[in-house]
């Protein structure tokens, strides 16, 4: 599985031809200021980047675990689980959001709940909303 689609690897490579050619020229440099400067800078872009790379991976997984809650509450509203009590469509959208984040790598769930509830409305019989909630910390990689 790659991380960053061709396009981006594209450009990163070439990012890194550039950075290694100016590092040719500034070895050349028998002044030396430019190396203290660039020495000097390289320590918060480290910090920089790996800020960057965990931010996109947290990013990343919220944008999981919010298709999995939303997964989860649309099973309590299909129509396997409408003729159902309340209760049992919640419990089978609870597993199934369990199930789910299982197999996720770097987040900690540390709540979640899923509600189902039906209201009357007339002639139509009833309406059930399904809501899937959760709270996650995610493992820093760069931070460790």
């Amino acid at each position: 599985m790659t991380l960053l689609p061709p396009v981006f690897t594209a450009i990163l490579s070439g990012l890194l031809r550039l950075a290694g050619r100016q590092m040719r020229r500034l070895r050349r440099d028998t002044g030396g200021n430019m190396m203290i400067i660039m020495g000097l800078s390289a320590v918060p872009l480290i910090f920089a980047v790996g800020f960057g790379i965990d931010y996109s991976r947290a990013q990343k997984m919220q944008t999981k675990l919010t298709a999995i809650a939303d997964s989860a509450a649309l099973l309590a509203v299909s129509p396997v689980y409408l003729g159902k009590t309340d209760d049992v469509a919640a419990a089978a959208a609870q597993a199934q959001f369990d199930a789910q984040t299982t197999s996720l790598k770097g987040v900690t769930i540390t709540s979640r709940s899923v509600t189902a509830v039906t209201t009357s409305s007339g002639s139509l019989g009833g309406r059930r909303v399904a809501t899937a909630t959760y709270h996650a910390t995610s493992t820093n990689m760069f931070g460790k």
